[in-house]
């Protein structure tokens, strides 16, 4: 994928890779994750929404100990899309940071924002890829930053396309 220079990698698992651009008044972050030998029927809004939960739980942590999750108390739009020419789903939602308390119960922690996602199957290599761009801008117009998140997503390549975009060296 193609980012601009101030973005910093946070976080590097080979299967999870954390990006963020930190400003004086916002920030913009996005990952993107993968699974391997993938079954291509499990792609659903309902493992989209989980597994995005999931990882950011895991990765997408607080200075207070929260998580970043989706904001269930608002509508999450989702729909089927051809992904740079793959099956998948573009969901659009908002976020917002969280507590676990004592009690298990998550409880609002005041932060969040828009974020979109596209989750899709490639063929060639058998995996799903996850592509998450989310926003922070309080006191901002989000949309073109949110914008900034798609064209970043759009970039990207598998090994597989770079290789069969490359020309052969004569």
């Amino acid at each position: 994928m193609n980012v601009q220079h101030d973005y910093v990698l946070v976080f590097d698992t080979t299967r999870f890779v954390w990006l963020r651009r930190v400003l004086p008044d916002t920030w913009r972050s996005l990952f993107v994750y993968y699974e391997e030998n993938a079954d291509p029927a499990k792609l659903t809004p309902e493992w989209i929404y989980a597994t995005r939960d999931s990882l950011t739980r895991r990765y997408l942590q607080g200075n207070a100990g929260g998580f970043v999750q989706i904001d269930y108390r608002q509508p999450l739009e989702t729909r089927q899309i051809d992904f740079l020419g793959r099956y998948g789903y573009e969901t659009r939602g908002l976020w917002h940071m969280v507590t676990e308390l004592d009690d298990g119960r998550l409880f609002p922690a005041g932060m969040g924002g828009p974020f979109v996602n596209y989750t899709f199957y490639d063929q060639k290599s058998g995996r799903i890829y996850m592509i998450d761009g989310m926003v922070f801008a309080p006191g901002f117009e989000k949309r073109e930053f949110l914008r900034q998140m798609e064209v970043i997503a759009y970039t990207f390549r598998t090994r597989e396309d770079v290789a069969s975009e490359t020309p052969a060296s004569p």
